[in-house]
């Protein structure tokens, strides 16, 4: 049965590459397995495709995640020409620019002593690539082009492209991870748990946030409603407006719902204003 080994390290132990190596192979492999497991796959920073000419993109620095868990880190602008390949300059091509993971050993050992030969350094750079062929998942996506009649990128210079191909990095939430306890933000409760029936096509207001806009401005409300009616049906809205006028303004937050079933109905609801900090 496989086991998870790091390093244990005493004094004047003896160590060689291998152990050098576990070293590095340990760290990597959980940190990839963390980023595959609680993320998914996508650009997570910059990576923008930018036209610069006819022909010519500019991919801008950024980072993103695949499928395995790897980071693909681009610190350099990276710049494209279509017209290096025929098939991604033929005029009409559906051409995808693409990012994967890459590493080459690299900065040999210099001499003396001429025996010690080797590289001292994995360098991780990322491929990135424009082709016609339909990419896999094994790759992220950061645009989808179609070239005009004359083979050539549409739109202006600094025209940035996405092609709904280009999917943002995320986080993998399990069953039951979201609690209002699990929150960053600092949460208090303003409603505390409360009921409220609603006559058929009726509607209610229910006073969520009142403060001054000075202590106010980075907060925002997380609404939690339900109805124990059968076959209910019901909407709500969160309103914003100020009062008063500079400096002294104070922000006002309510929650309407509104009944959209045939019978009269019992909402209940529970209201949070989430404080940035």
């Amino acid at each position: 049965m496989a086991d998870i080994q790091r390093l244990n390290y005493f004094n004047q132990q003896f160590l060689v590459e291998v152990d050098f190596e576990g070293e590095q192979k340990y760290h990597l492999d959980m940190r990839r397995r963390h980023n595959r497991l609680l993320h998914t796959s996508g650009v997570a920073e910059g990576l923008q495709v930018v036209k610069t000419d006819a022909k010519k993109l500019n991919i801008t620095p950024g980072t993103a995640l695949d499928s395995k868990g790897q980071e693909l880190v681009l610190l350099d602008n990276f710049a494209i020409d279509l017209s290096a390949s025929a098939s991604t300059s033929a005029a009409n091509a559906v051409v995808f620019i693409t990012i994967t993971y890459g590493e080459k050993e690299s900065d040999p050992q210099p001499p003396p002593p001429a025996t010690l030969v080797g590289n001292t350094r994995v360098t991780e750079k990322p491929t990135i690539v424009a082709s016609t062929a339909l990419p896999d998942s094994s790759v992220v996506q950061l645009a989808r082009i179609t070239l005009d009649g004359s083979g050539n990128i549409p739109g202006n210079v600094n025209d940035s492209f996405d092609g709904g191909v280009r999917v943002a990095a995320g986080s993998v939430l399990a069953d039951n991870s979201v609690s209002v306890k699990k929150l960053k933000k600092t949460l208090s409760s303003l409603s505390g748990t409360d009921t409220v029936t609603i006559p058929r096509g009726e509607s209610r207001q229910i006073p969520a946030f009142t403060a001054p806009l000075a202590s106010a401005s980075s907060a925002f409300l997380v609404v939690y409603a339900f109805s124990p009616t059968a076959a209910a049906k019901f909407r709500w809205e969160q309103q914003y407006s100020t009062a008063g006028t500079a400096p002294n303004l104070t922000i006002n937050q309510t929650v309407t719902f509104t009944n959209l079933s045939e019978t009269p109905i019992d909402v209940k609801y529970k209201i949070y204003i989430v404080l940035e900090s």
